[in-house]
């Protein structure tokens, strides 16, 4: 048949496929809840990293307005002056596809592409704000710089930096942009509406700074702009001199001439969060006002000075998330448009387009990488898992045709012709299943990159589904039903070459497995978890120092990261069979019972151990696989507490900007709150930890930061058995409420030589009356930290708690109502937490916009951030909550689907013993006590073994989960404590045994009621 024949007859060839499919629809259930399981998974792999993608560009352009700066190029001819003329530019920009808005702005200088350390880039200043007087507001004795710029960009001369916005800025793109980051007040909607109230809106912390609310007025506002001029300024102008950091550079001061704008009657339109920093290329956390507040003269001075630019967004949307790569191809395509010669009042005018985003992406893409190097590799074992399924349905399913094709062989069936039915029936099985779990799997993603925990989802911080690349999508349907169909094929081509005979009894020769590799395989992971649990364990602390048994580095390097990967195979391979060895088991334990004693001799004869024994393998792999996706899911989340516990130590935590007693703190946040959304009042209470200093009482030069841990402290604060000495967390809070003890930080015990036990006395100084007082205190451990208090500042300070520091001090320690303190922790009770804790991140806000408040942190906002930069982030919980709802679904099908295909298998068998004697319920008993036997031991030996591989994956995932918590600035590196979570496992295995029950019961009674003729006669 030539190609236009074979295309003609196509509808036809598929109409009958898919009939043929229906047909043996029982059958090719395992097909396609093989390929089906295997697309689902390996689509989500692919699709995970586009997502992935999406959320770091997300995260990342969060405090990044502007997507371009677009400034005159250092090769321009023609630099023009004129405002007008260069707010035209924006309309040509306009006519970019995707650009979404355009307008002119002036802050920081153009750098015309100079790199980081370039001359340029350090010659390069803001409009700097100088002074600010308001009748509303109290600027006395109020320090407006701004030093916190040098440490989020190129140095800088540490003033607060001016930017200018023009009309373009307060509506469209750039307007909604802006306003996403106002805490108060509301960003001017039009430019005109700005310069009629000319309109300002300012960082939080310079609101707090100078007491300043939405509506005060500013009386006088004065910044200054480097003048393009090298010459010394004269007048009154001040000259500034820059000086480079780098004190081996001669000659590298830069003169500049600064000129002072004044502007009067300023009104506050808003307040700002000025906790996200954006690209150092513009000026940060500035204050915003109208471009047409200044003379035009000003203007052209300004655009002179090479402060002007414009200001450039971009449908973010249109860029391409399935990889980096394609990201950044998109970024240089659109600045390759934006940039160039344009046309001005007839003249040719050359800009250069500076990429914002193109630096966060950057800056993102190695964390990136590794991000998703550590989530695939977590990802292996359910995509062994779904290959496993995907082969093992695949032979279920073509050993049930091997009669078939001998059958149509003695009819004269072709060789070419039987294949191209079986390859068609299953193709049409592999596409359908293809194609559903690929949808699926585009559908889970946005659950997965919104898992705020294991099994913890939030809903209303979903993305949208990821864009998977059409070259993506056909490699996972080539993967999938490639696989599929070149099995069927190789199965169908093996078929064809045995012998009729046996294809029509139905026998094949079996091939036996390698055991001794098994085996092998499986003791090397055994040696890998016997070392990681050895140099975890504290019991094993004195055997070769906690290095576990293996010496070797390199050695110990391979199986760190092998070893789970050993173990978890090794172990199902070799479990498995021990898992087909169930009924033996059973019948030892169970054989002399009524329930076994007439079925026994059925039992013994049993020819279904190949069969069930492939089940468990699956059962095994399943198992182990939900018992390791659980433990390390809880485990992850409860990391992530931990670490939010330690961030912030309380519901919320206060530094003062001067000390106060308990009761103002209580007053101001009660204040704060009640004035907020909330329909629930809080009772708030509060704690600190009071800070001395004592010395060695026989080495006056030997000391230690003291720091007094009281009672309502050690309530209150969110202690962990981490935190305290030893594991019991109530018997350490004890021990440091007992008279007479204290706790050390690793610092403090080489700095004062101190040991757990030891008794060692300590001088305490009264600093008013300057008297001395001794005291003996006993060691009682190494505490790690102090919830919310600074780690170095735990570290090299001893603990003590409120009843020692009473009996040591005496007066010197205040009475409770008498304490002042500068940092509170505050207790609000449950009602903070509601609405997933919006009131209590809206109560951190507003205390942030107080003067009195140096800085507020919360716990639901502390949580949110550990969430995407803790010891497990960017959707690990996700993915580990989708492979413990995979596995679990992969055991539940694959129980219900291949149990149904081998049972059909034995139908012969059970019609025989039918016929001999044996009762309807004696067959039910007899399959049901065989296959419950397997399926039960076999998830014994599967949850066994997932112990197992927690305790070994769990140096991997310490190790990454330490890195990634450096990487987010977590103040503190949290252990990885197992946590067991038996109630959910069981839930899982019950199901699980449902399952089986139900597909055992339904298949068996199908076959014991079948015609014993039909079926002996194998019809």
């Amino acid at each position: 048949m030539d190609f236009k024949d074979r295309i003609a007859s196509l509808p036809d060839a598929t109409r009958i496929a898919v009939l043929s499919a229906w047909r043996g629809r029982a059958r090719g259930a395992a097909v396609f809840s093989g390929v089906f399981l295997a697309s689902l998974v390996i689509t989500t792999v692919l699709a995970y990293g586009s997502g992935l993608m999406s959320a770091f560009l997300e995260e990342g352009t969060k405090g990044e307005e502007y997507d371009y700066r677009v400034e005159f190029h250092s090769l321009s001819n023609l630099r023009i002056t004129d405002p007008i003329a260069m707010e035209s530019l924006c309309d040509q920009i306009m006519e970019i596809d995707d650009a979404l808005d355009c307008t002119i702005a002036a802050g920081r200088q153009a750098t015309y592409g100079a790199g980081f350390f370039g001359n340029r880039q350090f010659h390069a200043q803001p409009l700097q704000l100088t002074t600010i007087n308001g009748t509303d507001s109290n600027w006395e004795n109020v320090d407006i710089m701004f030093p916190e710029s040098g440490e989020n960009g190129p140095p800088t001369n540490g003033f607060r930096p001016i930017r200018l916005i023009g009309d373009g800025g307060y509506d469209g793109e750039l307007h909604a942009r802006h306003s996403s980051r106002t805490i108060s007040g509301e960003w001017p909607s039009t430019g005109a509406e700005a310069v009629t109230n000319r309109s300002v809106v300012i960082p939080v912390a310079l609101a707090a700074a100078g007491s300043v609310q939405v509506g005060d007025t500013f009386t006088i506002l004065n910044f200054t702009y480097a003048a393009n001029t090298t010459d010394p300024c004269e007048g009154d102008n001040p000259i500034g001199v820059y000086e480079y950091l780098f004190n081996d550079r001669e000659n590298d001061d830069h003169e500049y001439c600064r000129v002072t704008i004044t502007l009067e009657n300023l009104t506050v339109a808003a307040v700002y969060d000025d906790r996200t920093f954006s690209s150092p290329l513009i000026s940060n956390q500035p204050v915003y006002m109208p471009w047409d507040l200044i003379s035009l003269d000003d203007k052209s001075e300004i655009i002179a000075g090479d402060h002007a630019y414009l200001a450039v967004a971009m449908d973010r949307s249109a860029l391409p998330t399935s990889s980096i790569a394609e990201a950044e191809s998109q970024l240089r395509g659109w600045q390759s448009e934006i940039g160039g010669e344009y046309e001005v009042a007839g003249e040719t005018v050359k800009l250069r387009a500076v990429d914002m985003v193109a630096s966060v992406i950057s800056f993102f893409t190695i964390i990136l990488y590794f991000v998703q190097g550590f989530d695939y590799i977590i990802m292996i074992p359910i995509i062994v898992l779904s290959l496993a399924v995907l082969i093992y349905g695949l032979h279920l399913s073509l050993e049930q045709r091997r009669r078939e094709v001998a059958i149509n062989r003695v009819m004269g069936a072709s060789s070419a012709g039987l294949s191209k039915m079986v390859l068609a029936e299953m193709g049409v099985f592999s596409v359908t299943a293809w194609l559903a779990g690929y949808l699926l799997a585009i559908a889970a993603i946005p659950f997965v990159l919104s898992a705020t925990g294991f099994m913890e989802f939030r809903f209303d911080d979903m993305r949208p589904p990821p864009v998977l690349s059409t070259k993506a999508m056909i490699s996972t349907m080539v993967v999938t039903v490639g696989i599929a169909l070149l099995f069927g094929r190789a199965r169908t081509k093996a078929f064809l070459e045995t012998e009729i005979s046996e294809g029509v009894a139905n026998v094949a020769a079996k091939k036996e497995p390698r055991y001794w590799l098994h085996w092998i395989v499986f003791g090397l992971g055994l040696i890998a978890l016997t070392d990681s649990v050895m140099e975890e364990w504290r019991m094993f602390a004195d055997y070769n120092s906690g290095g576990g048994i293996i010496i070797n580095a390199f050695a110990d390097g391979l199986l760190a990261v092998f070893g789970p990967f050993l173990l978890w195979i090794g172990g199902a391979l070799v479990l498995s069979r021990l898992g087909s060895r169930g009924p033996e088991l059973m019948q030892y334990l169970l054989g002399q019972t009524p329930l076994l004693k007439d079925v026994k001799r059925g039992l013994s004869g049993s020819g279904s151990a190949e069969g069930v024994g492939r089940l468990a393998l699956i059962i095994v792999l399943t198992l182990s696989i939900v018992t390791m996706a659980a433990v390390q899911g809880y485990t992850g989340t409860a990391v992530d507490e931990k670490t939010a516990d330690q961030a912030v130590g309380a519901d919320l935590k206060v530094v003062f900007a001067s000390p106060v007693f308990e009761s103002q703190a209580i007053s101001m946040v009660t204040t704060a709150w009640d004035s907020g959304d909330s329909s629930h009042s809080a009772t708030v209470s509060a704690a600190t930890v009071l800070q001395y200093y004592a010395t060695l009482t026989d080495d006056e030069f030997v000391g230690a930061p003291v720091w007094i841990v009281t009672d309502e402290a050690l309530d209150m604060l969110y202690w962990t058995a981490q935190a305290l000495p030893g594991d019991d967390l109530n018997a350490a809070k004890a021990d440091l409420r007992r008279i007479g003890t204290f706790t050390h930080g690793d610092e403090a015990r080489w700095s004062l030589d101190v040991s757990t036990g030891n008794s060692y006395s300590f001088a305490l100084e009264n600093f008013f009356s300057g008297e001395t007082t001794n005291m003996t205190l006993e060691d009682v451990g190494n505490h790690n930290w102090v919830p919310g208090m600074d780690l170095s500042g735990a570290e090299n300070a001893i603990l003590i708690g409120e009843e020692t520091a009473r009996a040591w001090a005496g007066p010197l320690v205040p009475a409770d109502n008498q304490i002042l303190s500068t940092i509170w922790f505050f207790d609000l009770g449950q009602n903070a937490y509601d609405d997933d804790g919006e009131h209590l991140r809206d109560l951190s806000v507003q205390l942030s916009t107080d003067s009195s408040v140096a800085s507020v942190q919360d716990w639901s906002s502390a949580h949110r951030d550990v969430e995407k930069n803790g010891g497990l982030i960017y959707g690990t919980p996700g993915l580990l909550s989708l492979q413990f709802v995979v596995s679990a679904l992969a055991a539940v099908a694959s129980s219900f689907v291949f149990l149904s295909l081998v049972l059909s298998q034995r139908r012969k068998e059970l019609s025989i013993l039918q016929a001999i004697g044996a009762s309807p319920s004696q067959v039910m008993r007899l399959v049901l006590f065989e296959i419950l036997s397997i399926t039960i031991v076999s998830m014994a030996l599967g949850g066994l073994l997932g112990i197992g591989i927690s305790y070994s994956f769990n140096g991997l995932f310490n190790l990454f989960g330490l890195i990634f918590q450096v990487f987010g600035g977590s103040t503190s590196l949290i252990n990885r404590d197992l946590v067991w979570p038996f109630a959910e496992l069981l839930q899982v295995g019950g199901i699980l045994l449902l399952a089986v029950l139900v597909a055992l019961v339904i298949t068996t009674r199908k076959a014991i009621g079948a015609d014993l003729a039909t079926v002996l006669k194998g019809e």
